[in-house]
């Protein structure tokens, strides 16, 4: 290592990136489906989450979490194939 280069950046000093997690908290979910979970402070996690379900604040870093849509998948109520039918 040569004199005066600097280490790399830690990409985790100050918290865990989270520039890829666009939903913040206190909105609606959009779609139902795999969400990743974006912590400021700790490694990422995955939910089901519901459409129009509110996209809840964490419990260690509050409103500063944010969320990813991982995979779309409509939950068994939104599909027209499996609605009651009336006799």
């Amino acid at each position: 290592m040569a004199m005066g280069s600097a280490l790399p950046e830690n990409p985790i000093a100050n918290g865990f990136p989270q520039a890829d997690c666009t939903y913040e908290p206190e909105t609606l979910v959009p779609l139902s489906g795999v969400y990743e979970i974006c912590h400021r402070d700790e490694p990422r996690e995955w939910a089901l989450l519901l459409r129009d379900d509110i996209f809840k604040p964490c419990k260690r870093c509050g409103v500063e979490v944010r969320y990813k849509l991982v995979r779309a998948a409509p939950h068994i109520s939104e599909d027209r194939d499996f609605e009651s039918v009336i006799v």
